[in-house]
């Protein structure tokens, strides 16, 4: 698994195992090799692991053979992921991250509010969403922290991977959620229920926000839409507000909500009126 890990940071084109079993089992070669990809990607308290890989990695193919070898079989896996940017790109993001986090000019007495809060604003204050390619479903680039750092252009899921590894860069836990989500712009200020159609049925969209701890409990934030709804409503925000985020059914199990027990109310506008 560490040896997976390893060679995702690095942007392997090839990560090979082997290993020998008494017994043929062929059959167990592809849940085995899901089960060690996501141990892989699991969360750890390292800003560039996770969900970091996970969500600028879109899966693998494998190809794996076996042979027979004294008292069983030796087993060869060679597992091909896809990446969303180069290890260069990643690089760059890096050494761009550094510059940024310089001129926050945060230190020892810095509270995690204010880190958030300055994290926050940056990514509402220089990175702009991506309409161009927000529909190319070919074009993975736009989800990276790369579009979102270096190009400062990306839709949700670059601002989320971008934010995710700002916030673990300061010692913050945090993860990136996905689910359905109500077009922001039937949720923009100043309209009406009757505008926003209450009681209808309301367009929604595949989405990605940010979990975010501060305290004893994990807050929601969504600076995409609020940097396109010109708003800061979605920041530091507990169950109670967040009723139009509908998060996939992974992140409502036990496991999970044990580990990261989220508000029911918010957790101040943090200077936001």
């Amino acid at each position: 698994m560490r040896q997976i890990r390893r060679s995702l940071k690095q942007h392997d084109q090839r990560i090979k195992i082997f290993f020998h079993a008494k017994k043929e089992a062929m059959s167990d070669v592809e849940p085995l090799t899901k089960g060690l990809m996501e141990e892989a990607l699991a969360d750890t308290n390292r800003p560039d692991e996770g969900d970091y890989l996970r969500f600028q990695y879109g899966g693998y193919t494998l190809s794996y053979g076996h042979k027979p070898s004294g008292d069983g079989y030796d087993y060869s896996l060679s597992i091909a992921p896809k990446y969303y940017t180069w290890r260069i790109q990643d690089e760059q993001v890096t050494k761009e991250l550094e510059e940024i986090r310089k001129g926050m000019h945060f230190h020892f007495f810095t509270s995690d509010r204010e880190k958030i809060r300055k994290i926050y604003d940056w990514f509402y204050d220089h990175v702009t969403y991506d309409r161009v390619h927000e529909k190319n479903t070919e074009n993975h680039l736009k989800t990276t922290a790369y579009a979102a750092i270096c190009e400062r252009e990306a839709v949700c899921q670059g601002y989320c991977v971008a934010m995710y590894r700002m916030l673990k860069e300061e010692g913050i836990d945090c993860r990136i959620m996905t689910g359905q989500a109500v077009d922001p712009k039937e949720e923009s200020p100043g309209r009406s229920e009757s505008e926003k159609g209450e009681g209808k049925r309301r367009n929604t969209e595949y989405h990605s926000w940010i979990l975010v701890r501060l305290g004893d409990f994990y807050y929601n934030i969504d600076v995409t839409w609020d940097k396109e709804l010109g708003t800061h409503e979605y920041y530091l925000r507990g169950k109670s507000f967040f009723k139009d985020h509908k998060p996939d059914a992974k992140f409502t199990e036990k496991s999970f909500t044990d580990r990261y027990p989220v508000a029911e109310e918010d957790a101040g506008r943090g200077g936001f009126k």
